[in-house]
């Protein structure tokens, strides 16, 4: 019996004993926000001043971000006075190419542990201008967030949403203020923070 109680003492004296070390090393396993991201990243993109693009993002600090690169989008003809017509309907009439680019600075980086996800949010600035069958140009600011995975270190997802203006010297934009949204998934390139 006293066996017993001495084994019990001794196996939780060296539970105590290693508990300290065990949350300790979790501790130190917690990444920084410095371990994501690189110098340069590129990938595909979904609006952002066309249809779809591949921006090249520099990163001058790890807060502040310079990007440019071209998109392609098509110009379409809405022609739906007469739907008994063959011809009615959505006509592609013609394609622009835009080299669109800007500034963005992100205000915080932040690792958020039970997520497993590190979330940059920011503000941006763009423009861009397009070539093709009907050119045109625009400005554009407001909000963007980029985010990490814990497992995906070199990869990171990119939204951005603001307003801006529209404009064109050939033709008259029906509005011209616009709805800036861009989704894009860029993967890191060259040297990391480290």
């Amino acid at each position: 019996m006293k066996i017993e109680i001495w084994i019990k003492v001794v196996l939780f004296s060296v539970v105590l004993c290693i508990a300290p070390f065990a949350v300790t090393s979790a501790q130190e396993a917690q990444p920084s926000p410095d371990d994501f991201g690189g110098k340069f990243s590129l990938g595909p993109a979904i609006g952002g001043g066309g249809t779809v693009g591949l921006p090249l993002r520099y990163y001058i600090t790890q807060k502040a971000i310079l990007e440019l690169g071209p998109y392609w989008t098509t110009i379409t003809d809405f022609d739906l006075n007469d739907l008994n017509d063959s011809t009615a309907g959505i006509n592609i009439v013609g394609i622009n190419i835009m080299v669109a680019g800007g500034f963005v600075y992100y205000f915080d980086k932040k690792y958020i542990d039970y997520k497993k996800k590190c979330i940059n949010n920011g503000i941006f600035i763009k423009g861009g201008y397009s070539f093709g069958t009907m050119p045109d140009y625009f400005v554009a600011a407001g909000w963007a967030r980029e985010r990490f995975r814990l497992e995906k270190q070199r990869r990171s997802f990119n939204f951005e949403l603001g307003a801006g203006y529209l404009g064109s010297s050939d033709y008259d934009p029906p509005s011209p203020i616009m709805i800036y949204l861009k989704l894009s998934l860029t993967w890191f390139v060259g040297s990391t923070w480290k």
